[in-house]
């Protein structure tokens, strides 16, 4: 189980995140969306215990994300993800590999290098990858030897069609396999395809929680939350 208690982080600019709470069990997949500023990235990042909130606490299975040293229950990718330019490709899974499952055999890295279309790229160098290329690569770091905990920030971005649907099956099976799953997506027919609950933040805080299958329109709920003026505003 995830945790988020109370999280608060905020920057000099005054976005990030208000007095966050959310927990989220196996099995389900949290979608959260709204736009750039509102503390998607931020709440992200503090899920995946590359960053710390200011006040607060992120517990996965009772334990501190930030502390968990090797992170192997977490599949994590950032938004603009880098990676080493001059690494092959292959080299970069067997190093990322070792470093989480040292005594575990990487079938599943090579099954999904084999999904994502990248079996043939495995001596490239990923400086040489295309965006779309670098991004299936990020996935398959997030998603290989299925994690406890999945953490994806914006990860439709440069898919092709192809990739795309791969990414909902691995999520619907990982959901399957009882994998915790956090999503940020600024497209709502992905969110609506792969979500079972969609929080949806403003300015750092949680303004809806839903569920989609409760029939709610996710569409008309951004339109109100973030397109219709507030009274009183020309």
């Amino acid at each position: 189980m995830l945790t988020i208690d109370h999280i608060h982080r905020l920057y000099p600019n005054g976005r990030g995140l208000v007095d966050l709470d959310l927990v989220v069990t196996g099995g389900e997949i949290v979608a959260l969306v709204g736009p750039n500023g509102s503390g998607k990235s931020t709440a992200l990042d503090i899920i995946a215990g590359v960053a710390v909130g200011q006040s607060g606490t992120c517990l996965l299975d009772g334990r501190p994300t930030s502390q968990m040293a090797t992170k192997a229950d977490i599949g994590f990718l950032e938004q603009d993800a880098f990676f080493y330019p001059d690494m092959p490709v292959g080299a970069l899974i067997d190093f990322l590999w070792a470093e989480k499952y040292s005594h575990q055999p990487n079938d599943d890295a090579r099954r999904l290098l084999e999904t994502f279309d990248l079996g043939d790229y495995s001596r490239r160098r990923i400086g040489s990858l295309s965006q779309g290329l670098r991004q299936r690569l990020g996935l398959i770091t997030a998603l290989m030897h299925r994690p406890a905990l999945i953490v994806l920030d914006e990860p439709t971005n440069g898919l092709d069609t192809k990739s795309l649907l791969s990414l909902k099956d691995e999520l619907v099976t990982a959901q399957s396999a009882g994998c915790q799953v956090i999503v940020s997506s600024h497209v709502l027919d992905f969110v609506h395809a792969i979500a079972t609950r969609v929080v949806f933040l403003r300015d750092g805080v949680v303004v809806a929680d839903l569920h989609p299958d409760d029939g709610v329109s996710l569409d008309d709920t951004y339109r109100t939350l973030y397109l219709t003026p507030s009274p009183g505003l020309s």
